[in-house]
C-alpha cells in the first residue's frame, strides 16, 4: 500500500506518490480535468505479478484543501466535509467519473514529487530516478502496520527492490502555481509516453 493517487491513461496508470502536501491529490485533480480519470486518492495497492505491475484503488473521490478546490473545482456541486479531524474537503466523483478496477491496472510509471515547501524550485523538472532513490521513495512512502515483523518486511523490501527495477521512476519538482498544472500534466504525459 503507497502514499500515492493514481490516474487512468487508456495505456495503464501514473502513480503521484510523495508526502503529505506535495500535490498528489491536486496533480490527480488537474488530470481529471482533462479527461483523464482518477482510479484512487492517497492510497494505492501495489500488485506485483508475473508480467505486470498493477495499481488497486482503494479511495474513490478526490480529497484537497481549499486552495486547490478552488483552482480545479470551483464549480463543483458535490463536495462535502472529509472528517471532522481534517480541514481537506472531499469531491465525490461519479462510478463514470471513476472506474473502479477492482482487478488492478498495469501502471506505466511512478512520479516521484519533491517535498512540499520548497521555495528554491523555479521551473518545471521531470528527471529520471536512480533505482536505489525510487527504492527509498518507495519505502518511505508506504505503510507498514507490523514493522516488528521481521520475514515480512524481508519480503516487503525484495517485492519493492523488484518493482523499482520494472517499472520507470520519475521525479517531479515544479514551483507551486496553479497556473503551471496544464505544463505539468503535458510534461508527465510526453514522458511517460
Amino acid at each position: 500500500m503507497l502514499h500515492a493517487s493514481a490516474v487512468r491513461l487508456e495505456q495503464g496508470v501514473i502513480l503521484f506518490i510523495g508526502d503529505s502536501g506535495a500535490g498528489k491529490s491536486t496533480l490527480a485533480g488537474n488530470f481529471h480535468q482533462a479527461g483523464i480519470p482518477i482510479i484512487s486518492d492517497d492510497c494505492v495497492w501495489v500488485k506485483e505479478g508475473q508480467t505486470e505491475i498493477v495499481a488497486v484503488p482503494s479511495y474513490g473521490g478526490l480529497r484537497l484543501w481549499e486552495d486547490s478546490l478552488g483552482a480545479l473545482f470551483a464549480d463543483e456541486k458535490n463536495i462535502h466535509t472529509m472528517a471532522h479531524y481534517s480541514a481537506k474537503k472531499r469531491v465525490s466523483l461519479t462510478e463514470s467519473d471513476m472506474p473502479l478496477c477492482r482487478k488492478g491496472v498495469p501502471i506505466l510509471a511512478m512520479i516521484m514529487l519533491s517535498p512540499p515547501g520548497d521555495a528554491s524550485i523555479s521551473e518545471v523538472v521531470l528527471d529520471r530516478l536512480p533505482l536505489r532513490e525510487a527504492f527509498i521513495v518507495l519505502m518511505k512512502q508506504s505503510f507498514q502496520l507490523n514493522v516488528m515483523d521481521l520475514d515480512r518486511i524481508k519480503r516487503y523490501t525484495g517485492a519493492i527492490g523488484r518493482i523499482v527495477s520494472r517499472l520507470p521512476a520519475y521525479r517531479l519538482s515544479m514551483p507551486r502555481n496553479y497556473i503551471l498544472l496544464p505544463l505539468v500534466r503535458q510534461k508527465i504525459l510526453e514522458t511517460v509516453l
